[in-house]
């Protein structure tokens, strides 16, 4: 902490001066060319290490049931190489040994972001069913107001001019706050990843099997699903109709499906963004 704190003063005082680096910009320059002229190539070792680190990732890959934001693939096989190569440069060596493909490996570890999920969040996703039962219920709320003020108005005839219109500012004080009261925030729904999974790996495949030229909408899609799944009873019915529209709501708003008016007058249909990669969501 000492340390820290006496070069921070130091460049506070001094500024560039206060900086002493042990090589200097010509000196790092040449490094730098130097290193990039150099093409290591791999050691029989080095080669065998990669070869069963990368065996040993695919195995994890295809036995573990976590949600991956990456897929064990060629393509992170040739990142080893490269990276192998790159840390071979940075100790100008002209063979990458064991010893750079383990320090490669570390990093590549490090780097790849597991994602080990056990529930999904659908946050910011309006649930339907929610606004829906809270809108049945704002009408006979408004109308047990207006009785209760017809009846207020009712049970004091005597009132003065000046009392009734301080009674109806009250109200229309009242009323404002109410109408300029913010929105309750939207309840949070959890599910669990496997069951968030289940439901986007069954709407990627529908939607792959009809095409772009067939494709559903929204209703059609919700029906489909819903006949797959018919074999549970109504309280579970009820509760999987709810979670195939949230995680459709939940995959528009993440970019991965579109919902798009191909032709006037036919409605919005369902498709596949392009740029989805749907083996991400496959466990």
């Amino acid at each position: 902490d000492y340390a820290i704190a006496d070069q921070l003063l130091r460049l506070h005082r001094f500024g560039d001066r206060a900086v002493r680096p042990p090589f200097s910009t010509d000196d790092f320059q040449l490094y730098l060319r130097y290193t990039r002229s150099l093409t290591p190539r791999l050691k029989e070792e080095s080669v065998q290490l990669i070869v069963a680190a990368y065996r040993d990732m695919r195995l994890q890959d295809s036995l573990s049931n976590r949600s991956k934001v990456y897929r064990v693939t060629t393509r992170l096989l040739e990142s080893i190489i490269r990276l192998s190569e790159a840390v071979a440069k940075l100790y100008m060596s002209e063979d990458v040994k064991p010893a750079h493909v383990e320090v490669a490996l570390e990093l590549m570890r490090q780097s790849l972001s597991t994602l080990d999920m056990t529930e999904v969040e659908l946050v910011g996703i309006s649930d339907p069913f929610e606004v829906a039962s809270e809108g049945v219920k704002a009408e006979p709320l408004d109308q047990q107001q207006r009785q209760q003020e017809q009846q207020q108005q009712q049970d004091v005839p005597q009132a003065t001019a000046g009392e009734q219109s301080m009674t109806a500012r009250r109200k229309r004080g009242k009323a404002a706050a109410v109408v300029s009261a913010p929105a309750p925030a939207p309840r949070k729904t959890v599910i669990s990843a496997d069951h968030y999974f289940g439901i986007v790996n069954r709407i990627v495949a529908r939607l792959q099997s009809l095409g772009e030229s067939n494709p559903p909408s929204r209703a059609e899609l919700v029906t489909w699903y819903m006949e797959q799944v018919r074999s549970l009873n109504k309280s579970q019915l009820e509760v999987e109709l709810r979670y195939v529209n949230l995680v459709i709501q939940k995959m528009l708003k993440d970019g991965n499906l579109l919902e798009v008016e191909v032709h006037e007058g036919e409605g919005e249909k369902m498709f596949i963004d392009p740029n989805y990669n749907p083996d991400v969501t496959k466990q």
